[in-house]
């Protein structure tokens, strides 16, 4: 029976990078089938399925997490 593995990855466009390496080291390291998936906080929150309280911060855009 073959495992496959769900992985979710936080994406960020500004740092896109960050999140391939993530995906890459992951399915270099596992030997197991793996669905990566990317969360993009915009595109959550345009579907209604994030709805956390947030500000955006200063001119480089930073989001910052009312809650956290």
């Amino acid at each position: 029976m073959t495992v496959k593995l769900k992985v979710f990855i936080g994406y960020d466009s500004r740092e896109a990078v960050a999140s391939y390496v993530m995906a890459h080291s992951i399915k270099k390291q596992t030997s197991a089938d793996v669905d990566i998936r990317y969360l993009n906080h915009r595109e959550l929150r345009i579907a209604g399925q994030f709805a956390r309280p947030w500000m955006t911060h200063g001119n480089d855009g930073q989001i910052i997490d009312l809650i956290d």
